[in-house]
């Protein structure tokens, strides 16, 4: 099934799921995570190796897509993110998520909730819940302080900082933070390498 926003392309041993609403920087709706849901689950039952996690155009994910209105979204997209993150995290398959811009709220989520997460240095990660009146969902108030401790997670999830790749990655929040040019080949040698 093709859903729109969402493209899922297998080559050889590597999944490579891209959020692909790039005039909206990948906001996502309850739709796109369940086919990302779907597609992880299916990698671990067709021989597939390495799953890379990224998104089209300048952002890896926006977050949720709360339409025009600006209105939370609703409780179909939070079990969504629920299960897409837990899907990652509980897959047999290795998750890359390369980051190739914000990750911001939901987004960010689903970025660390992958194996490893690569990000470009112009990236940043954002936990953007207090903006809409949220609390973090998609199992940011778990991941994030696992990797940053309680005092980083909390002014993240509080104050809604945007955090630049290099911090993120002097942090321990995501494994490398790689020059925008080289960042393409970085993350095929990496695939290629967890592949083998």
């Amino acid at each position: 099934m093709t859903v729109e926003g969402i493209t899922v392309e297998r080559t050889d041993a590597v999944l490579r799921i891209t959020f692909n609403k790039p005039d909206r920087l990948n906001a996502l709706t309850e739709e796109i995570i369940n086919a990302g849901s779907d597609a992880v689950d299916a990698a671990a039952e067709d021989g597939t190796r390495v799953i890379v996690l990224t998104g089209a155009g300048r952002a890896f994910s926006s977050g949720a897509d709360v339409g025009p209105d600006g209105a939370a979204p609703g409780f179909g997209t939070l079990d969504a993110a629920n299960r897409f993150t837990m899907t990652v995290t509980s897959s047999p398959v290795v998750v890359i998520a390369a980051v190739n811009g914000i990750a911001a709220g939901v987004g960010c989520s689903f970025a660390l909730a992958a194996d490893l997460t690569i990000a470009k240095e112009s990236a940043a990660f954002m936990l953007a819940f207090t903006k809409i009146g949220l609390m973090p969902d998609g199992g940011a108030s778990l991941l994030v302080p696992a990797a940053v401790g309680r005092a980083r997670a909390a002014r993240m999830a509080l104050l809604a900082e945007k955090v630049p790749a290099v911090r993120a990655a002097e942090w321990g929040l995501i494994a490398d933070v790689v020059a925008d040019d080289d960042f393409d080949a970085y993350v095929d040698g990496l695939v290629q390498q967890i592949a083998a």
